[in-house]
């Protein structure tokens, strides 16, 4: 297969291509959340493992045009997404950013059918319930290590930016369980799926389980 049809496997059934492959995305430095150029590279790291389907392969995305060092081989072609830039808290002014930088509406009908956010390390991902279709979305680091106190302040953070406060789902990641979160939109409906792996102190790690939030 070509890396285009790699990714267009990834694209046509999500659940069923990170149950086989690892996958980390890349976040960027250029701006924060909107549409944004991606690229689908493969690796040729080895010693990724999945807990369902034994050792698989390795795969990147990262901005169009920018370098990324674990990729290798040939790059899919351009593909147009919605970017979710991961916010933290400013240990200066001890609070959130406003909630229209921490927090993104995906709309229900134009734009890109896919949604990426870089891989979650401590992080969480918030998802809100649907609006004719509109998911409002965050990625949101906490101030400092994996504390209760850092945990308070990380879920605040996310339901801040929600009508409310209410979340229909957070998707949440440690030092020791990562997450690679991917959304797409079918008609008007966005569903996200959420590789969750552990990566070890060689660099590589063992993907235990994928998740599908509606």
């Amino acid at each position: 297969m070509t890396i285009d049809a790699d990714l267009a496997s990834l694209l046509q059934n999500p659940k069923a291509f990170l149950e086989r492959n690892a996958l980390i995305i890349y976040g960027t430095t250029k701006g924060g959340s909107g549409i944004k150029n991606f690229v689908f590279q493969g690796s040729d790291e080895t010693g990724w493992r999945s807990a369902s389907a034994g050792q698989v392969p390795f795969y990147v995305i990262y901005q169009d045009g920018t370098f990324n060092g674990k990729g290798s081989g040939p790059k899919s072609k351009a593909f147009e997404a919605h970017y979710i830039s991961m916010r933290e808290y400013n240990a200066d002014t001890r609070s959130w950013e406003d909630s229209s930088a921490t927090h993104y509406t995906l709309p229900g009908g134009d734009g890109p059918a896919i949604m990426v956010t870089s891989k979650l390390n401590g992080c969480t991902f918030g998802i809100g319930s649907k609006a004719d279709g509109s998911r409002l979305v965050s990625h949101l680091r906490p101030p400092s290590g994996d504390n209760q106190s850092a945990r308070l302040l990380l879920d605040k953070g996310t339901r801040a930016g929600f009508a409310g406060g209410n979340i229909d789902v957070s998707v949440m990641s440690s030092q020791s369980q990562n997450g690679t979160v991917i959304g797409k939109r079918a008609g008007s409906n966005w569903t996200f799926y959420a590789q969750r792996f552990q990566i070890f102190a060689n660099a590589v790690g063992t993907i235990t389980d994928v998740q599908v939030y509606g």
